[in-house]
């Protein structure tokens, strides 16, 4: 049997997904806010938890062909998140 996808997990428990989330992304999601807009440790952390709690908020507004997709979608959301923080991405 397949392991259910993280986004339904999410939209079908709220708590156990968010888990779920947090542990798939939540590393991937610090480290990519630390490298690409040299956050403080504290700032990179709440961006990563602002995105996580954005994710549960909009999911019910879209669908994911995939894992990979919705992963695009997680990044997508703390990149627009950022950006209207008025975050500059520090590109090298």
């Amino acid at each position: 049997m397949a392991a259910t996808p993280i986004y339904e997990l999410v939209r079908r428990h709220k708590k156990e997904g968010l888990k779920q989330l947090y542990e798939q992304y939540g590393r991937k999601l610090y480290g990519y806010g630390m490298h690409s807009w040299k956050l403080t440790e504290d700032d990179a952390w709440e961006l990563v938890y602002q995105t996580l709690y954005k994710v549960c908020e909009t999911i019910e507004k879209y669908s994911f062909k995939d894992e990979k997709a919705f992963g695009s979608f997680v990044f997508t959301l703390q990149n627009t998140h950022g950006q209207s923080q008025g975050l500059e991405l520090c590109m090298k």
